[in-house]
């Protein structure tokens, strides 16, 4: 559950067990739109980049899902190492996302550039 305001409007993400991710206007209660994803989405939680274009939801099928938080309508499916069981972290400046030790780079209009293991070079801890 992760709300963010365009304007006057504000939208609550929301994700599920039933492969499905919505954006759920925050006042009314009416369901903005609805898309389905590759997997149960777990204990990961929606992450919003810093202009609020996008939101990012992780599934147990191994990707990290964008979608433009607008009209919901797919961006992007970033393939991981693994099911996603962490909110991914966003770098505001950078768009880099961090994973549970793992480093994507990312740019949101050029797509994934790398991804590595960074958590022995750092010693990231989760």
């Amino acid at each position: 559950l992760v709300p963010t305001s365009s304007g006057d409007r504000w939208t609550v993400f929301v994700a599920s067990h039933a492969f499905l991710f919505a954006a759920i206007d925050y006042v009314s209660g009416e369901v903005r739109w609805t898309v389905p994803v590759g997997g149960r989405v777990g204990e990961s939680s929606p992450v919003i980049t810093a202009d609020g274009q996008y939101v990012c939801i992780g599934c147990y099928d191994n990707a990290i899902y964008i979608f433009r938080t607008f009209d919901g309508s797919f961006h992007y499916r970033m393939r991981t190492f693994g099911a996603v069981k962490a909110t991914p972290i966003i770098d505001p400046e950078t768009g880099y996302l961090l994973v549970r030790g793992t480093l994507y780079f990312l740019h949101f209009s050029i797509r994934c550039e790398y991804a590595g293991d960074m958590s022995r070079r750092w010693n990231i801890l989760f």
